[in-house]
């Protein structure tokens, strides 16, 4: 077995391979950055004057080239002839771009002709001086490497490797550049691109729009967010979020990169690896599922904590929760009045690592806009009229925790701006204050209203939007889980009863219940079995109980009494309503899932059981 080289013979090598490439492409050229001076041993210094073609060797520098004391010439010019002809080029303008660009050191590999005439690879290393009072120059020292044999067939051998290397990975390699026309875009893609995305290099190489819609619609602010904040901070990013491939399929990948940054501290480029771990994926979910399914039946809780319901639609609800409470991603919860929103927000925070801070609930939409900014960031004694003692503010109360803010869709613009200023590290001021405080917050928003319209109508930022839009929950009103009814009326009757008994709700009336629209959602259905107990009657806000879900939009769905079972009838009521539901949404399957109050993965079911898959 071969002796495995040392780690000086793997440093050599590696400088004459970088040495290589810069021949080989003019446009580069590699340097090593030290912290500490190289050491210099005497007797085989040399030392280069900027400015000046020449260099001052010493004696040891000439006797290791096989020359004796008297045989020395020491021209400081004369040093030039001794490097082969096909390295003398790069060797200069290697030596002028580290004295330009004040490298601190300096490392690479060149031929030199000893005495007798023969050339020898050696190894020279540099150290930048700039002692005040003396011209800017280079000092160093030079050692033999050619010990190694025939360096040209390891160069070659050390190619086929990196391309096999690269062949054979099961993922994608990648580099991105920013190009001052086309932004940042693929400047080179390994050939696993094709197996994982359905694109070949060729075709992301260059294209940053087919590059972009790879990634998920859903996922890409949170993508694109966790790479800008890793590449402010000059840290390594990993990621698992979802791609849509050439086919229109759908993947889960995970994906770790870093920025590549230059000595004045900017960034050159992005280099990164990509895989497929879809298969990992699906496993973790189904086990998720199956941890909700057995963590009700053990404890009989009828929901997540204190949600209740196990309807499909909140099952997917339960899912997402599970999912961001792992994270520190922003959450946005969409939900009509009365959905629970705040209950939504409170499960994530509880099962989140910032659960023994605070979650601090703010009604935003409660709050006057003279008191928003002191509301949010506090103010110190005597800073306004009232103001008798220092008072702190939602985001310092909510230090080490979860804002949670309630109606976002009222905060005003020039609040928006402040609030985005402190949530991206910029900190705040206490109104009155001078010191600026950096809280360490997670945000959770709710709303009821279209944030994307507010943005077109300029009623919302949209740096702000896309800083809480990150993770999106949708809560589905009531009439969208009829069969969730039962189970929240008799979490009410246990809640509003006498300690000494659990009361009951007539049959009928419970069914009456399951078929009224609730306007309200949750809480009218809370408070009207606080009135039930209260009066023993119940009375809907609607003048009639409708014996049936009326559609919102006035749309009807042909209904007839035949032969069909009443299994078919159920079926085909179904399939015509999810069609015209996608109808009513130029067909897209996000925002008619949303409309319908399930999730995406719900609805694609229920469009399979019906062969819809095929139709649309």
């Amino acid at each position: 077995m071969a002796q495995a080289p040392s780690y000086e013979e793997l440093e050599k090598e590696l400088a004459y391979l970088k040495f290589r490439l810069c021949q080989l492409n003019p446009e580069e050229l590699f340097f090593e950055e030290r912290s500490a001076p190289f050491e210099t041993e005497e007797p085989k210094l040399w030392e280069w004057v900027a400015g000046e073609d020449k260099a001052v060797c010493s004696g040891g520098y000439y006797a290791m080239l096989g020359y004796a004391p008297d045989e020395q010439d020491p021209s400081p010019g004369i040093w030039i002839d001794y490097i082969h002809p096909e390295d003398n080029r790069a060797i200069r303008r290697i030596m002028a771009r580290v004295l330009t660009q004040r490298r601190r050191a300096v490392q690479v590999a060149f031929r030199l002709r000893a005495r007798g005439g023969a050339y020898y690879w050696t190894l020279c290393r540099g150290t930048l001086d700039e002692s005040p009072g003396r011209p800017l120059r280079l000092s160093g020292r030079v050692s033999s490497i050619s010990g190694k044999e025939d360096w040209q067939e390891a160069f070659l051998e050390s190619q086929r490797r990196h391309q096999t290397l690269l062949q054979n990975l099961p993922g994608m390699a990648y580099r991105c550049r920013e190009v001052a026309a086309n932004g940042w875009v693929m400047e080179f893609v390994s050939d696993g691109s094709l197996e994982l995305t359905g694109y070949s290099p060729t075709e992301l190489m260059g294209d940053r729009e087919i590059y972009n819609s790879l990634i998920h619609e859903d996922d890409r602010p949170l993508v694109w967010d966790q790479v800008e904040k890793a590449l402010g901070r000059k840290r390594r990013y990993e990621i698992v979020y979802r791609i849509t491939t050439a086919t229109g399929g759908v993947r889960w990948v995970w994906e770790r990169g870093t920025g590549v940054f230059g000595t004045s501290g900017e960034l050159v480029c992005i280099e990164g690896f990509t895989m497929d771990v879809t298969a990992q994926k699906t496993i973790e979910q189904e086990l998720l599922h199956e941890n909700l399914r057995l963590k009700s039946l053990v404890t009989g809780e009828p929901g997540f904590g204190e949600i209740i319901g196990n309807s499909p639609a909140m099952q997917d609800v339960y899912e997402l929760i599970a999912n961001t409470a792992g994270s520190q991603a922003n959450v946005i919860i969409y939900g009509e009045s009365g959905t629970g929103k705040e209950l939504v927000a409170r499960a994530i925070h509880n099962r989140s690592k910032r659960s023994k801070g605070r979650f601090v609930s703010v009604n935003c939409g409660a709050i006057p806009e003279s008191l928003l900014e002191s509301e949010f960031f506090g103010c110190k004694k005597g800073a306004f009229t009232g103001a008798t003692a220092d008072r702190p503010g939602y985001l310092e109360m909510a230090d080490g925790g979860t804002l949670f803010l309630d109606e976002v869709g009222e905060i005003n613009l020039s609040m928006q701006v402040k609030l985005l200023r402190a949530i991206e590290d910029g900190g705040f001021t206490p109104v009155g204050g001078q010191e600026v405080k950096r809280p360490d917050i997670r945000i959770i928003a709710a709303t009821n209203r279209d944030l994307e319209e507010l943005v077109k109508k300029q009623a919302m930022r949209q740096d702000f939007f896309f800083r809480i839009h990150i993770v999106p929950i949708y809560l589905p009103p009531l009439r969208k889980r009829r069969s969730d009814i039962p189970l929240l009326i008799y979490r009410f009757l246990e809640k509003f009863s006498d300690d000494s008994h659990i009361a009951t709700m007539p049959e009928h009336v419970i069914r009456s219940m399951q078929n009224y629209h609730w306007p309200g959602n949750v809480r009218e259905l809370q408070n009207m079995v606080q009135r039930y107990l209260t009066l023993k009657q119940v009375d809907f806000i609607a003048s009639t109980f409708p014996e049936s879900p009326v559609p919102e939009d006035g749309e009807t769905l042909a209904v007839s009494v035949g032969k069909e079972s009443l299994a078919e009838a159920v079926a085909r009521f179904e399939k015509e309503f999810l069609l015209k539901a996608l109808e009513r949404h130029g067909g897209n399957r996000t925002h008619t899932a949303k409309s319908l109050g399930v999730g995406l993965r719900t609805l694609q079911r229920r469009l399979r059981q019906h062969g819809i898959d095929q139709e649309t």
